[in-house]
């Protein structure tokens, strides 16, 4: 429980520095894959504490925004075509239907 709650918190800093606009790290905050076309050639990101990592964007709408799409526990490298469509249903969700929910 020590461990959950340690990573947990390292999460929530990594969150409240990227609300903050500090400068992230590659290791932590990489650019993962672009998002739908509508998008104008932006790329998502991928917040990371291993073994969890967060995909998010920076929305178009809201420039000073972050939306984070969805967390997972992964212990291998590769970028899953699943989690890449999550993010860009989240995307489209929200940046184009206007959904926040």
């Amino acid at each position: 429980s020590g461990k959950r709650r340690s990573l947990t918190r390292q999460l929530i800093l990594q969150i409240e520095r990227l609300a903050r606009g500090e400068r992230m790290s590659s290791q932590n905050f990489a650019a993962e894959a672009a998002l739908p076309n509508a998008s104008g050639g932006k790329k998502f990101y991928a917040l990371k504490k291993i073994p969890i990592r967060g995909y998010c964007w920076q929305s178009s709408n809201r420039p000073s925004t972050y939306y984070i799409s969805h967390y997972i526990s992964k212990d291998f490298q590769k970028l899953r075509d699943k989690d890449t469509q999550i993010v860009h249903n989240n995307w489209t969700r929200v940046e184009v239907h206007g959904d926040e929910c």
